[in-house]
């Protein structure tokens, strides 16, 4: 058999993990009807409901490749929605926002917060899109720019289509 390689590879793979739970919340939220789970008849359900959502989505996946998921880890600064971690070093912070919420706060302070005090540069900024964006994602992605320009890490940002759409089949 092939010889293992260091353990650095690990964080790599750990991440690769943490962006397939993404693709994969998003694909059911956009494409399988879980918007669905984000609204109450018209009023959007509060950012827990998004949370617990993909909580739920993510939790099966970390069982079966044995990393650990802790919701509303406390970093230090407040609670990280998900910090997802393998073995000791390695850590992939999320939080997510609706889009009618304080986004770029998220962005700009909570996440910096969280991944110094957990001592990561691995964490992604998921924002639910459920109307009311307004500047704030391009204000968000101009800063990640800036700050890639500059050569700093900078926290990745997922956007997710979760608004309402038209029921494919109307029941009432």
């Amino acid at each position: 058999g092939k010889i293992k390689p260091p353990a650095v590879t690990d964080g790599k793979e750990l991440r690769r993990i943490v962006d397939e739970i993404v693709v994969h919340f998003r694909r059911l939220v956009e494409n399988n009807n879980l918007w669905e789970m984000m609204w109450n008849d018209r009023r959007p359900k509060r950012e827990r409901a998004s949370q617990l959502l993909f909580f739920a989505i993510a939790e099966m996946v970390c069982k079966a490749n044995d990393i650990d998921i802790s919701p509303e880890a406390n970093m230090g600064g407040g609670p990280v929605d998900f910090k997802f971690s393998k073995g000791y070093a390695n850590r992939v912070l999320v939080e997510i926002k609706l889009s009618t919420g304080q986004v770029v706060h998220g962005y700009e302070k909570q996440l910096e917060v969280y991944k110094t005090a957990s001592g990561t540069d691995s964490a992604i900024l998921l924002v639910v899109d459920i109307g009311k964006m307004g500047k704030k994602l391009t204000t968000i992605q101009k800063r990640r720019e800036l700050r890639l320009s500059h050569g700093e890490r900078a926290s990745d940002i997922e956007v997710v289509d979760a608004k309402r759409r038209a029921s494919a089949s109307k029941s009432n």
